[in-house]
């Protein structure tokens, strides 16, 4: 750089800040190369880093006989089991709430909301419906075998599947609506919470969906032999196992195919979460669960390992739990822990601290259907009324996707019902790891800010 004289009496002469060493520079490209990577590895880290686990709850084994079958309540408050000719209502702690013996071997159960609606299937070909105590409401014969049972959200309508025969739409009252036959072996069938979306797959590939009125949406023929099929809760989404290993999931409107996953084994049973982002499948003699979930950044499924080879999985609608049922004749429940929770404390919330004298806490959101989780173990969906949380301090986090969790540190007491209600605020951005990029770009201008002030600096020992 090339000084100038000053209207001063100075004499001063022409200044040049010292040339940079090669030295210097290269030590300077070095450490900006360091920053960059270091930036970029936190990054992947972040990225890479499972942001769930499923943790073992309980397991359950029949009193007479061993499980065969199980299903979970749209609400997660009921799982239903049967083995033999035993079916058990459960509580979502794993204990029995009702159980009951039949003269006839269970092929399949479904239940509705709170278990107020719970079907089954058996060897001899009849259809019953129970009621929230375990009462009988209808037994039917709708003609066939029945192997499978799908009962609707409010327990209002029944999808029933036949081996060799057709699928039934039964009513509330167990008569049957419509019919679909087909050729060939069914594989499964399943039916979405409202009934909307009805869908069948078979041994020769073919795929159906329908219409809650028995119109079909469409048909696709895999060229594949089907192994299992499911339907999300929400009935957008349909999944589909093949006996080449694949599991295709379609949008439920159009039959187009949205994700492929491809397993080491043949897929055997298959549960979808509510909007089908959330998927388990179990294999054809394999003892191992894969969990697909949007929720994980990394593309790694997480695996759960059965005490034998699995016979069924099932996903809760919250995806926050997973039954599976093995040969060994054990129903083993799990929920889905978060690895990345942080116990929150009263300076890092922006809700205070509050103590409540309770005995019974209702939970709310807005919106709703968010997962409640009370010091890190899952409670439920909201809205939700919980009557069994101990006296005493406890961690409240609440979490949907698209929103910002909501935290707040409460205890219990006695005396008194509360509500607390979260109002979720929008997330700001996705999930990308912001934090580590600004780190790294503020890292490079502070060097290059250093690097020009250095070049563009006076030395003053030049002026006299």
């Amino acid at each position: 750089m090339t000084g100038h004289k000053g209207k001063n009496n100075f004499g001063m002469r022409d200044l040049k800040m010292p040339a940079i060493s090669g030295h210097r520079a290269t030590a300077t490209a070095i450490l900006l190369m360091l920053l960059l990577a270091l930036s970029v590895q936190a990054v992947a880290a972040a990225a890479d880093t499972p942001q769930f686990r499923m943790e073992y709850l309980w397991d359950f084994e029949e009193s007479s006989d061993r499980v065969t079958c199980a299903d979970i309540s749209p609400d997660g408050n009921r799982i239903v089991a049967a083995g033999g000719n035993v079916i058990s209502m459960l509580g979502k702690d794993g204990r029995v709430i009702w159980e009951k013996k039949y003269d006839d071997t269970i092929r399949d159960v479904s239940t509705s909301v709170d278990g107020r609606s719970t079907a089954f299937v058996t060897q001899n070909g009849y259809v019953y419906m129970l009621d929230g105590d375990g009462q009988i409401v209808y037994i039917k014969t709708p003609g066939g075998t029945p192997f499978a049972v799908d009962v609707t959200e409010d327990g209002t309508h029944t999808v029933v599947g036949t081996t060799y025969g057709p699928i039934y739409m039964l009513g509330k009252s167990g008569n049957v609506e419509w019919k679909q036959g087909f050729s060939g072996v069914l594989k499964g069938v399943a039916a979405s919470d409202s009934g909307d979306v009805v869908v069948a797959a078979t041994d020769g590939g073919v795929v159906f969906a329908y219409y809650d009125t028995g119109t079909q949406r469409w048909s696709k023929n895999m060229n594949v032999a089907a192994t299992c099929v499911d339907v999300s809760p929400n009935g957008d989404v349909v999944a589909v196992g093949l006996a080449n290993g694949d599991v295709l999931r379609f949008d439920s409107d159009t039959g187009e195919e949205i994700f492929r996953d491809t397993l080491p084994f043949i897929p055997k049973s298959v549960s979808l979460s509510e909007r089908g982002a959330d998927m388990a499948v179990s294999g054809e003699n394999s003892a191992t669960v894969y969990y697909f979930s949007t929720d994980f950044r990394n593309l790694e499924p997480i695996t759960v390992t059965a005490d034998g080879t699995v016979r069924s999985v099932e996903l809760s609608k919250s995806a926050n739990n997973l039954a599976i049922v093995s040969d060994s004749g054990t129903l083993t429940y799990y929920y889905r822990y978060s690895t990345t929770f942080v116990q929150p404390t009263p300076q890092a919330t922006a809700v205070p601290e509050v103590s409540y004298e309770v005995n019974v806490l209702v939970i709310e959101s807005n919106p709703k259907g968010a997962q409640v989780l009370i010091d890190n173990r899952i409670a439920g969906i909201t809205p939700i009324t919980l009557t069994d949380v101990s006296a005493g301090p406890h961690t409240l986090l609440i979490r949907s996707e698209g929103f910002q969790d909501w935290t707040r540190e409460f205890s219990l007491g006695s005396g008194a019902t509360v509500t607390i209600s979260a109002d979720m605020l929008p997330a700001g951005g996705d999930d990308f790891p912001w934090i580590f990029v600004i780190i790294a770009v503020v890292a490079v201008i502070a060097v290059a800010a250093f690097i020009i002030w250095r070049r563009n600096r006076v030395d003053y020992n030049y002026l006299f």
